[in-house]
């Protein structure tokens, strides 16, 4: 009892977890022996601090790398659109909304934005969403426009689900390029993307979630 209430008095000055400190303790017996009874050096509790992240960044990258071998292997069958990415082998593909490639290379790209207009046919123009962009942080950043088309597997979902001004995510092919003009009568490129996977999401609310987990791991 009283050995763990010394314990915690480590892992409290160095703001770890008494399981962080246990794990990272066996990492440390070649640079000095902890004693719980006794003063701690200010140096010994950087080398502790150091040696217990070194331990958790170990820890979290042997798990990306055991999770992203058994997505691409199919072990494991992707939960959300991060593993999807991983799974298909998806890249940002934003990038091309504001420059299109000469030549569209038909890989797959994972992207997001929002339905900006719609016809009868399976496809819609999209937007990047700069509002919303523009509300997490991102400045220098202008309206760019993309093009999707849903494919007969999909359709019927989309016409159920999807709706104009609405958030998406997409993992699509970069299958062709199109133009648009823009309010001023500037005639622009757009890339086109053929659907593999589409869903309306909160992308915003998302994003917004995962910066204050973030916020809150860090002061843990």
């Amino acid at each position: 009892c009283c050995s763990y209430r010394k314990m915690r008095r480590i892992a409290s000055l160095l703001n770890i977890s008494c399981g962080a400190l246990l794990s990272t303790a066996s990492t440390l017996k070649t640079h000095f022996k902890l004693d719980y009874a006794a003063p701690i050096p200010r140096s010994g509790l950087v080398r502790v601090r150091q040696a217990a992240e070194n331990e958790r960044l170990k820890i979290e990258e042997a798990k990306r790398l055991a999770l992203e071998s058994d997505l691409k292997s199919g072990r494991k069958q992707p939960e959300n659109f991060s593993e999807l990415k991983i799974a298909t082998g998806a890249v940002d593909g934003m990038a091309f909304a504001s420059a299109p490639k000469i030549k569209p290379d038909n890989k797959l790209y994972a992207m997001v934005g929002v339905i900006d207009s719609a016809g009868n046919k399976p496809e819609f123009m999209a937007s990047n969403g700069v509002e919303g962009l523009r509300m997490l942080g991102y400045r220098n950043t202008e309206h760019t426009y993309f093009r999707v088309k849903i494919p007969k597997s999909m359709q019927s979902r989309y016409y159920d689900t999807a709706k104009i001004g609405v958030w998406f995510r997409l993992i699509g092919r970069y299958v062709a390029n199109g133009s648009y003009s823009t309010v001023a009568g500037q005639k622009k490129s757009m890339p086109v993307f053929e659907a593999t996977y589409w869903e309306p999401a909160d992308v915003i609310g998302d994003a917004i979630k995962a910066q204050l987990q973030e916020v809150f791991e860090r002061a843990k």
